[in-house]
């Protein structure tokens, strides 16, 4: 489970003759919240357990959108979005009520609607920038991610 962009990408190409024919949006379902900022919760050992997990697959989601831009450097990257508000977690994702789904239909509209306004491809412009760069700089892919986080 989670993000399988490299997987999405070769499916794609079993179609089309050229990877220039293939364009990738991406919705990540993560929100990136600065663990450094966040005190643990010492009676909830579960709560701390949930925000572990959370902050792993954001990190292996953005290493995979990296890890298949180096695989892929022909693709069409054409959006990347976060969530920029709160939405649920687990198991609260499957609760269709209106109390539930209008803030992240909100939240939704708004975070297109500010990715459309960036232009295409401009929310991957980071990756491009440090994938062009990356002989020079000889960073990481999880420290180039750790610096994103930090700004």
């Amino acid at each position: 489970m989670g993000l399988d962009a490299i997987t999405a990408v070769e499916r794609c190409l079993e179609m089309v003759e050229d990877e220039s024919q293939v364009t990738l949006d991406i919705i990540l379902l993560d929100k990136f919240v600065d663990v450094t900022t966040l005190e643990q919760d010492e009676e909830h050992s579960l709560a701390n357990f949930w925000r572990m997990h959370e902050v792993k697959s954001y990190y292996k989601g953005l290493e995979n959108v990296i890890t298949t831009m180096l695989s892929h450097p022909n693709v069409n990257y054409r959006y990347i979005l976060e969530p920029s508000g709160w939405y649920p977690k687990l198991w609260n994702l499957l609760n269709f009520s209106t109390a539930n789904t209008w803030p992240m239909q909100t939240n939704g509209r708004a975070d297109a609607k500010t990715a459309l306004e960036n232009g295409e491809g401009a929310d991957f412009k980071k990756f491009h920038d440090w994938i062009a760069t990356r002989d020079i700089h000889k960073q990481s892919i999880k420290d180039f991610i750790k610096t994103l986080a930090e700004e």
